[in-house]
């Protein structure tokens, strides 16, 4: 078999793979205190968060899927003007340094965790005002310093200043390695729009806005956007009913062939869209509202009429069981979060004696992707280990989608491409029984020789620096605590570059 058929079917075979999550979203905190581990799918366990977050709530993880640091709002925090701020906290669940006061509330999508590609030590946490702090920011972390528990070294950067629908969400790039950051400029009566505003974060920098109208009118600022698990489509749910999905354009960021399943309502009673999800194919989508009561809904988007399909997969009475967010999580089924409420009052946060099944548990979608009764909803059946949840779950992108193989922007300057044209002058062996690589070079066209290796995200893992012997240059490569998978390792001398890979396992 020739090279570049096997490297085909190689490239194929991670595409494929990426379309599931990986270990950059394994871990959730969010509610009350709570913590999911999805490390192990087949049996996820619980833990304990500081978080005490009635809606927004974000959190990351290395590669291997331990948790490096969350972030939230905290009820028990106000500014002098009486606005909640939002915190990060560090991988021991303490307020991370200079990690206060971030300038976002108590809303529910306000904040977006995206790691920087220019430096794999650090991230930037994207948040947006929408009732009060309007406009978007940005805060930077740098998990290399405190010994690994990292620092906020840039906080409160704003980048415009208008008031923001609460709907911030983020993708990957096509290229696997760029983030596009999208959201809504809030929509009220004398300001309908339909135009979303996108951000493109790359190793040189926050690139944007550009601005593209499509789409219906919104009217309020209480809209949830998510992208698909593979990121080829954009949803859309609101207050006031709208209901709506894209198709996009991961190299582009264009958006297009939107369908309205769901008009707005623009009188009341609303149904009180509050969030949706996609199944992992992308061929059902779920919608919770909570107006009048409660209702979890599936459309079936292989029919040309998806509205027509909506099929009632769960009802609760208001306004004891108020549904909220879904979320698709790494063992491929969508968690439902819901609120306790006394039917007097929204109580948050919870009194401490306000303990029930409502608020302990999260409901599960086991088979989504199955149609109607099939998707095998079960009530309340997640139990968060004696924590609480209210209406929000993790704002979290999935991480660990790579390059959209075949299309235009597939490549980094280290990517699949250079794979394919790769010379036989440099060899890398992995030892899986001593978690080493061993590189070897021949043919080499300088001295000075410095060897990078690169996840396929295009993220440097490690730099090591040497001289090569002659035409000859040797090096063993530490790869313990790397998640298995294909990497890519580059030689580079003062007068050549050489490229080559090896399948960690």
């Amino acid at each position: 078999m020739k090279l570049n058929s096997l490297l085909n079917i190689i490239i194929v075979e991670l595409f494929l793979s990426y379309c599931s999550f990986g270990q950059r979203g394994n871990v959730w905190v969010f509610g009350d205190s709570s913590l999911i581990d999805f490390n192990n799918p087949i049996n996820p366990t619980i833990g304990r968060s500081p978080i005490k977050s009635r809606g927004t709530a974000a959190n990351i993880c290395d590669f291997s899927g331990k948790l490096l640091f969350s972030t939230s709002y905290n009820p028990d925090i106000f500014q002098p003007s009486g606005i909640q701020a939002g915190e990060v906290y560090d991988s021991l669940n303490n307020l991370m340094q200079n990690g206060d006061d971030l300038k976002y509330g108590g809303w529910y999508y306000e904040a977006v965790i995206i790691p920087n590609p220019s430096d794999s030590n650090k991230y930037f946490v994207f948040h947006i005002g929408v009732t009060d702090y309007y406009g978007l920011y940005f805060s930077e972390i740098d998990l290399s310093l405190n010994n690994g528990l990292g620092a906020v070294t840039q906080k409160n950067v704003q980048i415009n200043n208008f008031k923001a629908d609460d709907g911030l969400t983020a993708v990957k790039h096509g290229n696997g390695r760029d983030w596009w950051l999208f959201f809504r400029k809030a929509s009220l009566s004398t300001s309908a729009s339909n135009t979303f505003y996108k951000y493109l974060i790359t190793p040189t920098g926050i690139a944007g806005p550009d601005t593209q109208s499509i789409g219906a009118i919104t009217y309020i600022n209480s809209y949830q956007y998510f992208f698909s698990n593979d990121g080829s489509k954009l949803g859309c749910v609101g207050y006031q009913g709208l209901v709506e999905t894209y198709d996009f354009d991961r190299c582009t960021g264009i958006l297009s062939n939107n369908r309205t399943i769901r008009q707005n309502f623009l009188t009341g009673p609303y149904p009180g869209g509050w969030s949706g999800e996609f199944s992992n194919d992308k061929t059902k989508l779920y919608v919770s509202d909570h107006g009048i009561d409660s209702y979890l809904l599936q459309f079936n988007l292989l029919d040309s009429l998806p509205s027509a399909t909506v099929d009632t997969i769960a009802h609760y009475n208001y306004p004891q069981y108020t549904g909220g967010m879904l979320k698709l999580a790494p063992d491929n089924k969508i968690y439902w979060s819901c609120v306790w409420h006394d039917g007097i009052t929204f109580s948050y946060p919870y009194p401490d004696t306000t303990y029930n099944m409502y608020n302990m548990n999260l409901s599960v979608i086991n088979s989504p992707d199955s149609l109607g009764a099939a998707c095998d909803f079960t009530s309340y059946s997640f139990y968060l280990g004696g924590a609480r949840t209210y209406l929000g779950l993790p704002n979290n992108p999935n991480y660990d989608l790579g390059p959209l193989a075949g299309s235009s922007c597939d490549t980094l300057t280290v990517g699949l491409n250079e794979i394919a044209a790769y010379k036989n002058n440099l060899a890398v062996y992995y030892d899986a029984g001593w978690q080493m690589a061993f590189v070897n070079a021949k043919g080499l066209k300088g001295k000075n020789a410095i060897l990078k290796l690169f996840n396929l995200n295009g993220q440097l893992i490690t730099t090591l620096k040497g001289t090569s012997n002659g035409e000859y240059f040797t090096a063993d490569v530490n790869m313990q605590g790397l998640a298995n998978g294909m990497y890519i390792f580059q030689l580079s001398t003062d007068r050549d570059v050489l490229t080559g890979k090896v399948i960690k396992n």
